[in-house]
């Protein structure tokens, strides 16, 4: 038991140093009581002997620590889509990381797993289950996101759907798309190997069309006519598929898009683009803005559904609760996330930032995979970078 004893002050001491107190303090109540009750002291043989109390406990902690780890530790999530393909893959089981950021506290009792059962067949319950029954809130996490972490967050337009993206801009950052390349404060950042953009290539002959089809493994493409093709490519492909004689010639692919900042009436619209966006500047908490009509167009629908200050433009002038501003200062950090598959991906290019309280975790692992072609062995148990 000494040792036991040992063991738990050092690992409540490690994970006190990564400033993780609530884990900590956990850990150390938790692991407390096990060795408690596994002693040889006297009150531990009294409790084994009740067997009916011995095994409820047993079954409520062990409840109570399923619980708390997908509540606070790890949770497991599914790819439904292609928006992350380089990386990720449609039918990816993945392991979702809550320490690293800290884990965010559940709104309501619906957010909690198994216990939202008991609130489900409970019709009043039932009737408030999208409503906020607790105020955000979130333990410290070791680390901060950092640019080209694979993020797992709620839609910005629909809390109840998960989206998986690269972060690509940090709060205070400002964040430019040029033929593209991302920019952050005017530099360029180097383009990951698993990123793909769309391109559109016309080739010589159906046969040369066929083989390089096959021989690059080019399964998602549309095509439009017997010597075109359009299709998702890395760098690394591009490269080789321009130097390959079948290939009469081949065009990054450009098209325009519907942002947030394309909704305000009456007013000049950015033309951008899925690879020409911004710049613009990623809101960040405790930051002050002189207010602008460009840049109300830019952050009004945060303004009003994440920060709670529902400006008004008129004549002119801004108005916030009947009263004339000139400036605001951001209450939330904010993110800017982008998907690997750049042209097969609904990101913040259209729907804008992500707010920190809309943070789930960290990406991981890839846990399995499962697709119409069976398992996947090579993703089995692969780490996600």
């Amino acid at each position: 038991m000494k040792h036991k004893l040992i063991y738990l002050l050092s690992f409540t001491l490690f994970l006190t140093v990564l400033s993780l107190y609530w884990l900590a303090v956990s850990v150390f109540i938790v692991s407390g009581l096990y060795i408690l009750v596994t002693s040889n002291l006297s009150l531990a043989k009294a409790f084994h002997k009740r067997s009916w109390l011995y095994s409820f406990s047993v079954l409520i902690s062990v409840l109570v620590l399923a619980i708390g780890i997908r509540v606070l530790v790890l949770d497991i999530y599914n790819i439904p889509s292609s928006s992350m393909e380089g990386s990720l893959l449609v039918g990816d089981k993945i392991v979702v990381s809550k320490l690293q950021y800290g884990p965010r506290l559940p709104k309501s009792p619906f957010e909690i797993p198994w216990v939202n059962l008991l609130f489900y067949i409970n019709k009043e319950a039932r009737a408030n289950m999208d409503s906020v029954w607790w105020d955000y809130k979130r333990f410290n996490g070791y680390t901060k996101i950092k640019r080209n972490d694979v993020v797992v967050f709620n839609n910005t337009t629909d809390a109840k759907t998960f989206y998986i993206k690269r972060c690509m801009g940090l709060p205070g950052d400002d964040i430019a798309l040029k033929k593209g390349n991302i920019y952050i404060n005017d530099r360029a950042l180097a383009t990951p190997e698993t990123v793909k953009y769309g391109y559109h290539i016309w080739f010589n002959n159906k046969n040369s069309m066929e083989n390089i089809m096959k021989s690059f493994e080019l399964k998602e493409h549309t095509i439009t006519d017997s010597l075109y093709l359009k299709v998702g490519l890395t760098q690394q492909q591009y490269k080789q598929l321009n130097t390959e004689k079948g290939v009469d010639s081949i065009h990054l692919a450009n098209f325009p898009i519907k942002t947030f900042a394309n909704d305000l009436p009456d007013t000049e619209s950015p033309k951008w683009t899925t690879n020409d966006w911004g710049a613009v500047w990623v809101p960040k908490k405790g930051e002050t803005i002189l207010l602008t009509l460009e840049n109300y167009k830019l952050y009004r629908t945060i303004l009003e559904k994440f920060e709670k200050a529902p400006i008004k433009y008129k004549a002119g002038t801004f108005w916030l609760d009947g009263e004339k501003i000139t400036a605001y200062t951001f209450q939330n950090n904010y993110y800017f996330m982008l998907g690997d598959n750049r042209h097969n991906s609904i990101d913040s290019r259209y729907w804008g930032f992500v707010p920190e309280p809309n943070i789930v975790g960290k990406a991981i692992l890839t846990l399995y995979s499962l697709h119409g072609d069976g398992f996947r062995w090579k993703r089995f148990l692969r780490l996600i970078s």
